[in-house]
């Protein structure tokens, strides 16, 4: 899964927009993904600060990760 099919998945479930971000910066109380020096987070932000849910070697891996977390 790439971060097109992520995005097609969560719209298809109705999970509202202002819960995440993949376009790869911070969003106030949302999970986001990361990519940072060669690696993917998963990471919440809440009240400025960061935190790692998952660190993955490759984007499959990430959005794989991302999506569980979403529907968790």
């Amino acid at each position: 899964m790439n971060k097109l099919e992520l995005l097609k998945e969560l719209k298809q479930r109705n999970v509202p927009t202002r819960e995440y971000s993949l376009k790869g910066s911070y969003k106030e109380d949302a999970v986001c993904l990361l990519e940072e020096e060669g690696k993917f987070e998963v990471v919440y932000f809440e009240r400025g600060q960061k935190n790692i849910l998952s660190t993955h070697k490759s984007e499959s891996s990430a959005c794989e990760a991302f999506f569980k977390e979403m529907l968790s």
